[in-house]
């Protein structure tokens, strides 16, 4: 599992405030538009959408937020599942902004190559989930320069998330399994993400072939899937990123 989101104190800034200027947004593969662009058919659900104001006429243009029509309309776009966001390593917060929580459970050598793959990146809490030898897992965070949190009891790795994720100082927050490696860079692409502040999650698929998804950390090609809170829909679905 590798998900990133923002912590529970992120506040609701981040689901009511307008894109910011200079945020650009993709019209997805397969909608189709009018000449002018003011009519769009496409997205998932398939909708027919009416703008106001001209958006793109063909998936190569990009629609760049410089006004407050601007953002409105890549707003509903995003919403629809029309567009795409357009992002760049850089964009949105940076590695200080991120904390990585990785629950762990008899898996010193897999923590081990975890914690290898995320150096020079973003801080560490490692959840040691009541390990039957909690001093390998000790001796591996320590060794990365990971905090360590040990429970007293196994409560599996959605109770390990949860102690990790109370000890999170940071506005984002991303959970990475101690069997899976994911590099600080690949974290670098997810954060760029957050530029759209009605984001609350995202997370990568992992993929084999142009067609067939496979287990995250199988290896190293990405999709990223966003779901957002964000007006006018709160209930987006998952867009695939390339």
């Amino acid at each position: 599992m590798n998900e990133m989101g923002r912590s529970p104190d992120a506040g609701d800034r981040f689901v009511t405030a307008p894109l910011p200027e200079g945020f650009r947004v993709r019209l997805r593969p397969g909608v189709a538009t009018t000449g002018d662009g003011r009519v769009l058919v496409g997205g998932s659900p398939r909708t027919l959408v009416e703008l106001g104001h001209p958006a793109v006429n063909t998936p190569e243009e990009v629609l760049t937020v410089a006004d407050a029509a601007s953002a409105a309309v890549a707003a509903r776009l995003l919403a629809d599942n029309l567009a795409d966001p357009v992002v760049d390593p850089g964009d949105g917060p940076t590695e200080a902004d991120l904390t990585v929580v990785v629950p762990a459970y008899n898996s010193p050598q897999s923590l081990d190559r975890a914690l290898t793959a995320l150096a020079a990146g973003p801080q560490v809490i490692v959840v040691d989930d009541a390990s039957s030898d909690g001093g390998a897992t000790a001796a591996v965070a320590e060794r990365h320069g990971a905090r360590l949190i040990r429970r007293e009891a196994n409560g599996g790795p959605a109770a390990a998330r949860n102690t990790g994720l109370r000890a999170v100082g940071t506005p984002l927050v991303a959970f990475v399994d101690a069997d899976i490696r994911v590099t600080a860079t690949a974290l670098r692409g997810l954060l760029a993400h957050f530029a759209d502040p009605g984001l609350a999650l995202v997370a990568p698929v992992w993929w084999e072939s142009s067609t067939r998804p496979i287990r995250a950390g199988s290896n190293g090609s990405t999709a990223c899937t966003a779901v957002s809170t964000a007006a006018p829909n709160p209930h987006r679905s998952p867009m695939p990123q390339g």
